[in-house]
């Protein structure tokens, strides 16, 4: 009976292993839409947007942002050495680096951009030629209370006079 029991338990121990994993997988799934394009919008679009685009280059649209460099190809899928852009991220030569005249990247975002490119350069927006701004999810604010519980303090105080 213990025997059989301890059997049925290790038999039930595999699937439930993989259940678990797909789980962990499908989390650690990195989403264009909301995880890289923020990262482009606060760092890059300036620079390498439609109205200013240094070097020629654009990251302003997945479109764009896929185009081969003057440098070489942007992105290699599942290949971050092969992808210039993600070079430009983490080389230590200050000229290189992007963005430049700034500090590095948080390491978690270059993290979040090297996962993109190994794991293939996903695009889950609705269409490539959409603008960054377009594709990014909305902000919801909560709405204000009908009353608040202690009045708010005066910040500033404008006063006029009549000059004659």
């Amino acid at each position: 009976m213990i025997l059989r029991s301890l059997i049925t338990f290790l038999l039930t121990i595999p699937p439930i292993v993989a259940i678990l994993q797909s789980a962990c997988l499908a989390e650690d799934k990195i989403s264009f839409v909301r995880q890289v394009a923020p990262i482009l919008q606060n760092h890059c679009v300036a620079c390498h947007g439609s109205k200013k685009a240094e070097s020629d280059y654009r990251v302003d649209s997945f479109q764009a942002l896929m185009q081969e460099t003057s440098e070489g190809a942007a992105f290699v899928s599942g290949k971050r050495d092969a992808s210039h852009l993600y070079q430009r991220l983490v080389t230590e030569d200050a000229d290189l680096r992007m963005p430049p005249e700034s500090n590095p990247l948080p390491t978690s975002e270059i993290e979040t951009v090297e996962r993109w490119i190994e794991q293939g350069l996903v695009f889950d927006g609705s269409s490539t030629a959409a603008p960054l701004a377009e594709l990014l999810p909305v902000i919801t604010h909560p709405d204000p209370p009908d009353r608040y519980p202690a009045s708010l303090p005066i910040s500033a105080l404008l006063l006029l006079t009549k000059h004659e």
